[in-house]
């Protein structure tokens, strides 16, 4: 899932995507909030495993709505609604973060793996009502997956949880992430 705030001049955008793989479908949510004047737009889909691509030996998921693909270094993220597009570019500066210290850990009587790239570098363009904004952010990426995926924690987290967090500590930081969540 991404979930960040992305900063272009005075505007501000709160964007989620998300795909995530559960009983034999793929479900996936493309969701921005566009600050101050709270303008949202928002995509979902669940779509059969035959109909999207989740690689089994890199990172890559491509539904009907969003794709993202890359590595440990980089990743690049975009998505669609009827109103608005997203295109990203997430580096990473810190090192990885691995759930546990290897990045597996015993789960609902599985075992499931996990990692985090903090304070990713990121840049790219919103297209929201026409108007296209380069935007900015320093978000987190979470890329989890369960036991009946592979069992490594790179290079094959594929039909993988991705979500990205900004590390900002606004005190409103809970507000934007709970109207995504509503209007998606």
């Amino acid at each position: 899932m991404v979930h960040s705030r992305l900063h272009a001049g005075e505007t501000d955008f709160w964007v989620k995507i998300h795909a995530m793989t559960v009983q034999g479908t793929c479900h996936s949510t493309v969701a921005l909030l566009q600050e101050p004047d709270g303008h949202t737009s928002e995509k979902q889909t669940a779509e059969n495993l035959d109909a999207v691509t989740l690689s089994a030996d890199s990172h890559h998921i491509r539904t009907s709505i969003l794709e993202m693909s890359g590595d440990l270094v980089a990743l690049e993220i975009t998505g669609a609604t009827n109103a608005a597009s997203v295109h990203l570019t997430l580096r990473r500066d810190e090192p990885v973060l691995y759930n546990g210290g290897s990045g597996l850990f015993p789960f609902f009587g599985g075992i499931t793996g996990q990692y985090a790239l903090p304070r990713l570098t990121t840049t790219g363009t919103i297209t929201a009502d026409g108007t296209t904004y380069h935007v900015s952010g320093r978000p987190w990426s979470d890329c989890q997956w369960g036991s009946d995926q592979p069992a490594v924690v790179f290079p094959t987290p594929s039909r993988a949880l991705i979500r990205i967090v900004d590390d900002s500590l606004d005190r409103d930081y809970d507000r934007p992430a709970q109207l995504l969540e509503r209007h998606s």
